[in-house]
């Protein structure tokens, strides 16, 4: 029997890390998470950085940002390592699902 619950275990484990992945996902807002992610996408896709700039100012603009509250919120996460762990995965996983699926 200790196989049986070491499994029963190991899905506990896995309960409470899936509840705690999905609450910290929660805290970042859906803006943020898109902005963020169409701002990198964005510049890494025009080459020109007057260009792109000028792109970021107008996605920052329709997302309804300036671009020092954009900077200041993602300040917010960058203090705290948890949250910032939190935002970097949650902004990869958008730009994946932006490009396809398909691992750059």
């Amino acid at each position: 029997m200790p196989n049986r619950k070491t499994f029963s275990h190991f899905l506990g484990w896995l309960a409470l890390a899936t509840l705690l992945s999905c609450s910290e996902s929660k805290e970042i807002p859906q803006r943020l998470i898109n902005t963020y992610a169409t701002v990198v996408v964005t510049r890494n896709s025009i080459a020109d950085t007057a260009e792109a700039q000028r792109q970021v100012r107008k996605i920052l603009a329709d997302s309804g940002y300036s671009t020092e509250g954009f900077e200041a919120e993602l300040r917010t996460y960058a203090a705290d390592p948890a949250k910032f762990r939190a935002l970097y995965d949650s902004t990869s996983r958008r730009i994946n699902a932006m490009s396809g699926g398909q691992p750059k």
